[in-house]
């Protein structure tokens, strides 16, 4: 498993005895913290604790800080920032109340937790950044696909989830390669069938949408037959779905949120709310971002209300 290749880094902080030649936990400060910070958040996380000697949680935190990064042995580096005598760096990141803690990647930060967490929490947390033994297993799975190996990819991914069913990455990837497989009522078994929390992550969310519209387009005719059907009778609530649903698994986003939107105003419970379901999976399918889910969002807010 990959470890930093620390760049700059000054002595480590000596909040106990035990970590005083860790080099894994290291001290913030303004001299110190683009190479401590940005620069290693290229190679791997780095969770930066702004933390003030005076506070009764940040003395109960770190304990636990410290023995989650020796049990993850070096994939990810931890930074202490005393907000007391470092008040530049904790303004800088908005940094309003101790203990915060902030997860740097690719000198961005991704993820910010406020106040004292438990164990279980910091875990949680790191598991979506830190690296694991199971994603060198994609990583072999991925060489043996590109080079034709298809059913020894797929065992090394099936080996995979055996060794570490927590590991979303490995789902997410054998859904893809089905994907690519045209095998999409396989992956989309898959996906459907992770717990309901698993389902909400953004990369899954995102898949079942796309792999959902698939299958509806799978049942439809094709789409210059569904345009002449709208053409001849403009109600036919069906095609206009099924056209919408073509229309957005071929990038044509706008035209196809604007159909579903039509539909979802004018004919609101057809197919069991089809239309506004539909709208939902779109916005997953692009990620719940940019100006375009932000504009249907809220028309579409408006049409309910």
């Amino acid at each position: 498993m990959p470890r930093f290749n620390i760049i700059a880094s000054n002595e480590p902080i000596t909040m106990t005895a035990a970590n005083l030649n860790s080099p894994y936990i290291h001290e913030g400060t303004q001299a110190h913290f683009s190479d401590l910070v940005l620069k290693n958040s290229h190679q791997g996380p780095v969770l930066v604790n702004f933390w003030n000697p005076k506070a009764g949680p940040c003395l109960r935190q770190y304990p636990l800080l410290d023995k989650v990064v020796h049990e993850l042995e070096g994939r990810f580096l931890l930074v202490n920032v005393d907000t007391e005598q470092e008040k530049k760096i904790a303004a800088d990141y908005g940094v309003t109340s101790v203990p915060t803690l902030k997860l740097f990647r690719n000198e961005t930060v991704q993820q910010t937790l406020h106040g004292y967490q438990d164990e279980n929490s910091l875990k949680a947390l790191l598991a979506k950044f830190v690296a694991r033994d199971s994603d060198q297993q994609i990583a072999n799975a991925l060489v043996f696909y590109r080079d034709g190996n298809t059913s020894q990819a797929f065992n090394v991914l099936a080996q995979a989830v055996i060794d570490d069913p927590d590991n979303l990455k490995v789902p997410e990837v054998i859904s893809k390669l089905l994907l690519k497989e045209q095998r999409f009522d396989e992956a989309y078994r898959l996906l459907s069938n992770l717990p309901e929390e698993a389902r909400k992550e953004e990369e899954i969310a995102a898949l079942i949408a796309q792999l959902s519209f698939i299958r509806i387009q799978q049942k439809s005719p094709s789409r210059a037959e569904l345009e002449a059907r709208i053409a001849q009778n403009p109600d036919d609530h069906r095609g206009r779905y099924q056209l919408a649903i073509q229309q957005i698994l071929q990038h044509e986003f706008e035209a196809g949120l604007q159909e579903l939107l039509k539909l979802m105003t004018e004919v609101p419970h057809f197919g069991e709310q089809a239309a506004r379901k539909a709208l939902l999976a779109t916005f997953r399918l692009l990620k719940n971002q940019g100006p375009l889910v932000e504009h249907y969002r809220r028309l579409m807010q408006d049409a309910l209300n």
